[in-house]
């Protein structure tokens, strides 16, 4: 496949794989997630009970809004580990699913940036055009994608 893009800025449509929303099993210790998102978000928590209801969510919208601070205990180093986390949710993910793996190599160098519109510069860039999302966003989920391809 040749590809002349040379910026991926959507994860939809045929890279919609790049999405921690898109099916993808991850297997760690004894739990099976359906999604790098019930992983990631599972992971904000020590309750094994939270988690297991994260896990169990049917979709990944369900398993982030059960791991919003109003609805779990949130690790205090949250902060200071989430990127390594979602480094690691993403090396399960591609190391798990070769077929993933195969897409994502076939990326090449492409810059990968996961534009949104929900207000995410943190992961990704909001392209929503309203005043506080006017900067280009952090990307760091396209950053890590990059990386994990590197690697």
């Amino acid at each position: 496949m040749i590809m002349t893009q040379m910026v991926i800025d959507r994860f939809r449509d045929e890279y919609f794989f790049l999405s921690n929303m898109s099916l993808a099993k991850i297997v760690y210790k004894d739990m099976s997630f359906k999604t790098s998102e019930h992983f990631y978000q599972a992971c904000k928590t020590y309750d094994r009970q939270h988690q297991l209801r994260i896990m169990q969510a049917e979709k990944p919208s369900e398993a982030k809004k059960l791991a919003k601070p109003n609805v779990i205990d949130i690790r205090s180093d949250w902060d200071d580990v989430k990127l390594g986390i979602m480094e690691f949710v993403l090396m399960l993910k591609f190391s798990q699913n070769n077929w993933l793996t195969k897409k994502l190599l076939a990326t090449n160098n492409i810059q990968l940036i996961e534009g949104n519109t929900w207000h995410d510069n943190f992961f990704g860039n909001c392209t929503c055009g309203k005043p506080k999302c006017k900067d280009f966003g952090n990307n760091h989920l396209g950053i890590l994608l990059m990386k994990v391809r590197e690697q």
